[in-house]
C-alpha cells in the first residue's frame, strides 16, 4: 500500500502508534517552508499525516484559478516526502471530520497562523491532542509565489504586480489609492506616476498617466470597481 491513502484506511493504519502527529492544508504551490514544517511535525511524533485540500475546497478558500496543482499530485509529491507517512485528501473548508477520524495527539499549525481560528482545534482536543504551533520559514507561501510568477511577459509583470498583491490581499485599497491606482468599472487600471525631467540644469516634476486594459486577465474586475 502507498502513502496516499483513502479516510476509511486510517484507522486500522495509525492502530498501535504511540503518538500520531497531524497537520492539513492545501500544498499548492510545495516550497521550502512546507517541507522544513512537516520535517518538524514528524519529529514530535511516531506518525504523521498529512490531511489535503481537494480541488474544490481549495478553488473555495483560494478562489480561482486555484488550485494550481490539481489534488492528486499534490497529495503525490508529499508522499514523496520520507518524513511524511500518510498523506489523504479531504473535502470541505475545514479539516474537523478527517481530524476525528485520525485522532492525532499533536495537530501541528504553522506559527503564523491565528489560534483562535483553527477550528480543528476543538475536535482534537476533545478527543484528548492538543495543539502545536510551529514557527514558519518567514517570506514562503505558496500565494506568494503564485503572485510572483506573474505574466510572462515582463514589462506586464511589473505593471500588474501591485494588482496581483491586491487580489491576494497583501496590500490594502488604501494602499493602493496611496500609490494613485484607480480600477475601472471597464476593467481598465490606471495609474499617474510622477517623475521629474531635466532642463538646462534643472529639475522639473512631470508625471504620466499609464493604462493596462486587465479585463481579459480578471474576470470579477468589474465587480471590485464597483463594489
Amino acid at each position: 500500500m502507498g502513502k496516499v491513502v483513502q479516510q476509511w484506511q486510517l484507522r486500522c493504519l495509525l492502530d498501535g502508534y504511540e503518538t500520531i502527529v497531524a497537520t492539513n492544508g492545501c500544498f499548492d504551490i510545495l516550497h521550502v517552508g512546507h517541507k522544513r514544517l512537516l520535517e518538524q511535525a514528524r519529529k514530535l511524533g511516531d506518525v504523521l499525516v498529512v490531511a489535503v485540500n481537494d480541488d474544490k475546497s481549495v478553488r473555495k478558500l483560494k478562489r480561482a484559478p486555484r488550485p494550481m496543482i490539481p489534488e492528486d499530485e499534490r497529495a503525490e509529491m508529499l508522499a514523496a516526502f520520507s518524513f511524511v507517512d500518510y498523506v489523504v485528501v479531504f473535502a470541505g473548508s475545514t479539516a474537523e471530520s478527517i481530524m476525528a477520524t485520525i485522532e492525532p495527539d499533536i495537530f501541528v499549525k504553522g506559527d503564523d497562523t491565528d489560534p483562535d481560528k483553527i477550528p480543528e482545534q476543538a475536535v482534537v482536543e476533545r478527543l484528548g491532542g492538543e495543539l502545536r504551533l510551529l514557527p514558519v520559514t518567514p517570506h514562503h507561501s505558496s500565494t506568494a509565489v503564485i503572485s510572483e510568477l506573474g505574466p510572462a511577459d515582463a514589462e506586464k509583470h511589473v505593471r500588474f504586480k501591485l494588482f496581483d498583491n491586491l487580489e491576494n490581499a497583501f496590500v490594502s485599497f488604501e494602499e493602493v489609492a496611496r500609490q494613485n491606482i484607480v480600477l475601472s468599472a471597464e476593467g481598465k487600471l490606471l495609474q499617474y506616476r510622477a517623475g521629474v525631467v531635466q532642463q538646462d540644469g534643472h529639475r522639473f516634476p512631470t508625471g504620466k498617466l499609464h493604462v493596462a486594459d486587465v479585463s481579459a486577465r480578471y474576470g470579477l474586475v468589474s465587480a471590485v470597481a464597483t463594489g
